[in-house]
């Protein structure tokens, strides 16, 4: 990434992070901003505006401690959403109840929510947002999604207080593989809107080389030099942690362990699939092997997964912790910038996710070199050192700096200014 050193006359930068998910929430969205506002310089102001109520689970406490005294953190409230539970009040004790809940859920979040219910979110934000920026001077907006209402909201707050705005997709919008939408129509709506986003921000984050060119592919009058590549990483905190995680167990040390990585989403269900045939092919194999999905898995994946339940354990964590333990992956996916990455690591055993028959040739050949001690492990420390979130913050820092410079050169300065708020959507 293209960088740039600070001037000396610049004084030091004072940034606001706009994301819905940051810890005590749990999922592992709040972890990639967490991390940012922890490692940026000491003299970088770090102040957050998050949700104050959110229906999500909220129980990462230990890191919201890591960030106290370091993050100044702004709460917006939650809307209650009031006309979806009355609704769906109606259908309690009614035979296919559920269904019928799920079925308005979706409607509305078609109709109404868009692109997201955290939509609902968007004036709350927006009016605290704007009372901060008020306060005290600031160099620039991070937004970070999903959600990508999110970003509606930076949006909002840059066209009004003058801030400039980089915009961090964690996952892409309107590419996204796993996103549908009833007609066309809505599709091409949230495109637009998507478009409006990446025109009014000053730099826009995406998370892999692949998403980057998706984007440039799908909006070509977006400004290629904008568009900058900032992946996921891990905390250099965790190394010891997950080092005595790899090897806690000690019921486990006569056996061998694999390790998917990520999340597991329905249409990848073939390893699972596989994992099945194994285990039919040799029952005795939990006896030598353990299994361990890290991350979280869709519905219809964690179904299948709960019947292998002797086989299976969870561990809270992604690939990019699991790179702190500098042993073998084995890695059933597509071929992408995933798989780049695990190729690179110089720890990565790689299975092409194209079926369950050639998913479980490439399982049972990285078995059986598993049980020989045979799996590939040479880590590339250099590589690997491009995911530290130490690292990483210094590349936001640099890209937060030349937003706000260009800005001061353009002779334009934060500040609230009046006019009609209109939406990005």
């Amino acid at each position: 990434m293209e960088s740039a050193a600070q001037p000396s006359a610049d004084p030091p930068l004072r940034v606001l992070m706009v994301c819905y998910h940051f810890p005590p929430m749990s999922p592992t969205g709040s972890l990639r901003v967490a991390r940012f506002a922890k490692y940026l310089p000491d003299e970088v102001g770090v102040e957050v505006l998050t949700v104050a109520n959110p229906p999500e689970e909220t129980g990462n406490r230990a890191l919201l401690a890591e960030l106290v005294g370091r993050v100044t953190i702004h709460t917006a409230p939650l809307p209650s959403r009031f006309t979806q539970r009355w609704a769906e009040g109606l259908f309690v004790g009614v035979p296919l109840g559920r269904l019928l809940g799920k079925v308005l859920r979706t409607l509305l979040t078609l109709a109404y929510w868009i692109p997201d219910w955290q939509v609902t979110w968007r004036a709350s934000a927006t009016r605290h947002g704007s009372a901060i920026l008020k306060q005290r001077r600031f160099d620039a907006l991070f937004c970070s999604s999903p959600p990508h209402s999110v970003h509606l909201i930076g949006v909002d707050l840059a066209k009004h207080c003058g801030v400039p705005l980089v915009l961090d997709f964690r996952d892409p919008w309107t590419n996204n593989p796993d996103r549908r939408w009833p007609t066309r129509f809505h599709r091409a709506r949230e495109r637009r809107m998507e478009a409006r986003v990446l025109a009014a921000a000053d730099a826009v984050i995406a998370n892999t080389p692949g998403n980057r060119t998706m984007l440039l592919a799908e909006f070509p009058e977006l400004d290629p030099g904008k568009v900058v590549v900032l992946p996921n990483g891990y905390d250099p905190d965790r190394g010891a942690a997950m080092r005595a995680l790899s090897g806690r167990r000690r019921t486990d040390r006569e056996r061998r362990r694999v390790l998917y990585t990520g999340h597991l989403y329905d249409r990848g269900g073939d390893v699972l699939r596989a994992l099945s045939a194994l285990l039919r092919a040799d029952p005795s194999l939990p006896e030598r092997v353990v299994f361990r999905f890290v991350g979280s898995m869709d519905s219809l994946a964690a179904a299948r997964a709960a019947e292998l339940q002797e086989a299976q354990h969870w561990i809270p964590s992604k690939l990019y912790d699991y790179f702190l333990t500098g042993k073998p992956i084995v890695g059933v996916l597509p071929r992408g910038d995933a798989w780049d990455w695990l190729e690179r690591s110089g720890l990565g055993t790689l299975i092409e996710d194209t079926g369950v028959a050639e998913v479980t040739e490439g399982m049972q050949a990285a078995l059986d070199a598993l049980q020989r001690g045979a799996l590939p492990c040479a880590p590339d420390r250099e590589f690997i050192g491009r995911f530290d979130a130490r690292a990483q913050s210094r590349e936001l820092h640099a890209l937060l700096q030349r937003v706000a410079s260009r800005r001061r050169a353009e002779g334009r300065v934060p500040g609230a200014r009046a006019g009609s708020r209109e939406g990005a959507g």
